[in-house]
């Protein structure tokens, strides 16, 4: 990650580059009429927020300045030549009037004169929760029509974060929005620069600035020679680290293609099997090898890639939502073979069997699930089933549910199996009492329980294995 001054020389140079094409871009607009009534303020900038896009040209602005008048009551309700757009707004206009007695009632700027001092991101939940609709970067939005020093956290700005290693992830939910907040503040205290004129820097570099010449280095698809950043941004070094050479890339691809295909898989990296699998899903050789690279040095290995889902994939430069299916289907079916449970008629011998036939299929999920395995008097497997999910309690393993299966299948004994979803299988005080009253059940009903194994993540518990 970038220091602080590296920062700071990143955005003089972003600056100087943005003033050459474009002199004006340092002064600072005007802002926005305070002369008008508090109530029409917010709701042309609620307005601005809900459709950010209407308020580009005059008519576009008139039009919202009338509906705005009418959802204050100012106007009639009559709108000439009104759009279903109009329509679906004004529909919102009973929840808006009781967003805006919430705002009031909880003394929010600008409809309160004494409002107490708030951060910005403080200000931003506050209206999110007042008024309907505001919701992901809205309420940034809504903030700036208001004419508050906002930039908003919108994704080409997430994603050139992102690059610089200050975000982990550049998703769209609250808390990645709030982290992102935070990121673009500091970077106006770090800079010194007006945030109308930051946003608007960061806007022409990331390509959501169309009304200026230039810029739109750090887009979709980015061009990383001669960025302001480029020196200090981790993502940039990464992308120059692979050879430059199309045709090596491709014939590197196709030699892994070669090896799988003389069934020689074992000698082939995780990078090689994620790209072919890339690639068989239509993306060109080069760019499946760099996509491969990139997966695996955000994600750190296969397991926690596979836990992603496809929007956070995507965001991933080259990964359409259908790359991503392919990708994590090619995933699922590796930890589904991996985890083929004993089938009936396996006999069983130790705990150690248990753990390998279920730990990779029980290792990631988030509840806990218990399980019973039943068996004949040999010991051989006759049915598996899950009898409860969720935090292990007595009542979510009662021997009513545990021995039902038993009983209707004639089994003579059975072996009890539970997650950990924190990965320690260090038993609680509650598992031991399940262990113990099932024990006793067991006993009454003539089923032997012989063991009680905690799957952990890396390794297990056997209640047998302890006791002897």
């Amino acid at each position: 990650m970038p220091s602080d001054y590296q920062l700071i020389d990143g955005f003089e140079r972003l600056r100087d580059a943005c003033q050459r094409v474009n002199p004006g871009v340092g002064a600072v607009p005007a802002a926005p009429e305070a002369d008008e009534p508090a109530a029409l303020r917010v709701a042309l900038a609620w307005l601005r927020a809900l459709a950010p896009a209407r308020d580009a040209a005059p008519p576009e602005r008139r039009r919202l300045r009338r509906l705005a008048r009418i959802l204050t009551g100012e106007a009639d309700d009559e709108v000439h030549e009104a759009e279903p757009r109009d329509e679906r707004l004004l529909a919102r206009r009973a929840a808006w009037r009781a967003g805006l007695d919430r705002a009031q009632r909880r003394r929010l700027w600008p409809l309160a004169d004494d409002a107490p001092d708030r951060s910005l991101a403080e200000e931003a939940a506050a209206w999110a929760e007042a008024l309907p609709g505001l919701t992901g970067v809205r309420p940034w939005r809504f903030l700036r029509g208001l004419g508050r020093p906002v930039i908003e956290p919108e994704m080409p700005l997430r994603r050139f974060l992102w690059r610089l290693g200050l975000l982990e992830r550049a998703d769209g939910d609250d808390a990645h929005l709030r982290r992102a907040h935070g990121e673009l503040e500091r970077i106006v205290q770090l800079t010194g620069l007006p945030a109308e004129v930051l946003r608007r820097l960061l806007r022409w570099h990331t390509g959501g600035e169309r009304e200026l010449t230039g810029g739109r280095v750090c887009g979709a698809r980015p061009r990383c020679a001669g960025c302001p950043f480029g020196e200090l941004c981790p993502f940039a070094r990464y992308k120059a680290a692979p050879a430059t050479d199309a045709d090596g890339a491709a014939e590197a691809l196709a030699e892994a293609g070669r090896r799988l295909r003389e069934g020689r898989a074992a000698e082939l990296g995780e990078a090689d099997l994620l790209a072919l699998t890339l690639a068989a899903g239509g993306m060109p050789r080069r760019a499946a090898t760099r996509a491969a690279a990139e997966l695996l040095r955000q994600y750190g290995n296969l397991r926690t890639l596979s836990q992603a889902t496809p929007p956070q994939l995507a965001e991933s430069p080259g990964m359409t939502l259908a790359r991503c299916a392919l990708l994590l289907a090619a995933l699922e079916l590796g930890r589904r073979l991996g985890a083929l449970a004993l089938q009936p008629g396996s006999p069983i011998t130790c705990s150690e069997e248990v753990w390998q036939a279920y730990r990779l299929r029980y290792r990631d999920l988030a509840q806990e699930h218990f399980v019973v395995l039943l068996l004949d008097a040999k010991n051989r497997v006759i049915h598996e089933h899950v009898v409860s999910k969720g935090t292990l309690t007595g009542s979510h393993a009662h021997p009513r549910e545990v021995f039902q299966q038993a009983v209707r299948r004639s089994a003579a004994a059975m072996i009890l199996l539970h997650n950990h979803p924190s990965g320690d299988p260090t038993p609680s005080p509650e598992d031991r009492a399940v262990t113990a009253r099932l024990r006793q059940a067991g006993e009454i009903l003539g089923i032997r329980v012989l063991d009680h194994i905690i799957l952990g993540a890396e390794q297990y518990y056997s209640f047998r294995d302890r006791e002897d």
